[in-house]
């Protein structure tokens, strides 16, 4: 999140590791409905909010359990559902809207933004931890506090996350492929090499930011703000940590403004951040 006092800074989605959460897991699959966040996170979100992924694989079987909260005063909206999906030889992709005002092309536009992001940052991996992808949208300002689970073999995982529907495009896509693409590359990093103790919130904020680059062809520094956090819970903690790492890697790439595709340093930036991703994963 961006801003002092906000909590996920960087690509604005907090998300602890498999093994930093297993003991949480338990508790989450026999607990209520009440929010996974804590309320000091909650109170320190930006407007873009927080989300997470956590799981185990056991015995040919993986669990995966995706958490969000969106802060606003909007309730979703109700009614009938509209959907539009894409798809390649590796992911499903489908976008789920109620609201009267998305278009089905902008949707659509939407989805293969989202779709080529995830497929970017799997090509750097050894291993694809989930298959679907379901976004719900949202106006701005609504509320969205829940959780999502899935059971699957390796690779077979539905990841489902909702996503603002701005009015600004380019910012709401930026959003939207930053955020899929930091929570695939923790899946992918877990699936890969599930022994590992290496941190990866520094890669999935990596991969936000340079999947948003490669599909986009744009990044600026609001898409890699980073705060000062005052949270108890150390895993929300080290997710702020990271991102700080992170924006001082980009950072000289923006400074002077949004870089986009003609830009001098655009050559660089995308050397960069092939490289970064295949020492990362």
């Amino acid at each position: 999140m961006s801003g002092v006092g906000r909590i996920c800074l960087g690509a604005r989605s907090c998300v602890p590791g498999f093994r930093q959460r297993a003991l949480v897991l338990a508790a989450l699959m026999l607990g209520g409905c009440a929010s996974f966040f804590p309320h000091d996170v909650k109170q320190q979100v930006s407007e873009e909010g927080t989300a997470m992924v956590s799981g185990w694989s056991w015995a040919g079987m993986s669990y995966l359990m995706s958490a969000q909260y969106i802060p606003g005063d909007l309730t979703p909206l109700t009614g009938m559902r509209q959907k539009t999906g894409c798809m390649n030889d590796r992911y499903q992709v489908e976008v789920r809207w109620r609201d009267p005002s998305v278009r089905a092309p902008a949707a659509g536009s939407l989805c293969e933004q989202i779709l080529a992001g995830v497929t970017y940052i799997s090509n750097f991996s050894e291993r694809q931890g989930a298959h679907r992808i379901i976004v719900d949208t949202v106006a701005p300002d609504t509320r969205w506090d829940w959780r999502w689970r899935s059971f699957s073999p390796p690779g077979g995982l539905t990841v489902r996350l909702a996503v603002r529907w701005l009015d600004d495009e380019e910012h709401r896509a930026a959003e939207a492929v930053r955020l899929f693409a930091h929570e695939v590359a923790h899946l992918d990093a877990f699936f890969s090499a599930p022994e590992s103790t290496v941190d990866t919130e520094p890669l999935a904020y990596l991969a936000g930011a340079c999947a948003q680059w490669h599909v986009l062809g744009t990044l600026a520094t609001r898409d890699l703000q980073a705060g000062e956090m005052n949270v108890r819970d150390a895993v929300f903690q080290r997710s702020g940590d990271a991102a700080r790492v992170v924006w001082a890697r980009l950072h000289p790439f923006v400074e002077h403004g949004p870089l986009r595709r003609d830009a001098a340093l655009a050559p660089a930036l995308t050397t960069h951040c092939s490289a970064w991703l295949r020492a990362g994963f």
